[in-house]
């Protein structure tokens, strides 16, 4: 027996295939939601670890900030401390110079010279005396140029004729006044080094 099928099938076939293009549709509508849901949340994640680290870094660049600058003000402190050092020193190896001035000044003044004022202000010394000539007081000037190992740059500032108490009357002698150059002790002991040969007293 043949049997007829009378519904309408096709209709029915287009509103099957109108449900799965819809069931597809939501389908894909529902993966991409949820794809761009799990990105989002990876891209949050990963900001979020970024802002993490960022923070760190900003944290650190304080701490280093800070530490920067208490190191330069421990080399401020180090420096500063230094310099008094070096001062100190200074002073511990130049509180001996008035003995030594002294002592070359016994050594290098001639005969017919007779000092009568010394004053020293730091490294410079003025001499004040009588000689009995000029060529006295040159003699004085070389020997403080080239046989002194602890004054140097002699300058004459001044010559004068003087009559002077103990003379024979109507007898003058020269009064000069002279300039010179005190050198430090560090200046002296380097120059004993790199000479063992010259003898510093």
């Amino acid at each position: 027996m043949i049997r007829i099928n009378l519904l309408p099938y096709r209709a029915q076939r287009r509103q099957q295939r109108c449900r799965a293009f819809f069931v597809l549709l939501l389908s894909s509508a529902l993966m991409g939601i949820f794809i761009v849901t799990v990105m989002a949340c990876w891209f949050v994640a990963r900001l979020d670890r970024q802002e993490m680290r960022n923070q760190y870094i900003r944290a650190e660049n304080k701490r280093l900030d800070e530490r920067i600058r208490e190191v330069v003000a421990l080399q401020q402190e180090i420096a500063t401390l230094s310099l008094r050092q070096q001062a100190v020193e200074s002073m511990q190896a130049d509180r001996n110079q008035p003995g030594y001035l002294l002592d070359e000044l016994v050594r290098q003044v001639p005969a017919g010279v007779y000092l009568h004022s010394l004053q020293q202000h730091e490294q410079q010394v003025r001499i004040k005396g009588y000689a009995q000539s000029n060529d006295r007081i040159s003699e004085l000037l070389r020997n403080l140029e080239y046989r002194s190992h602890w004054l140097e740059k002699p300058v004459l500032i001044e010559v004068r004729s003087a009559l002077l108490e103990g003379y024979p009357a109507g007898q003058r002698v020269s009064a000069f006044s002279i300039h010179v150059r005190m050198r430090r002790t560090s200046d002296v002991q380097s120059d004993k080094q790199a000479d063992p040969s010259s003898h510093v007293s």
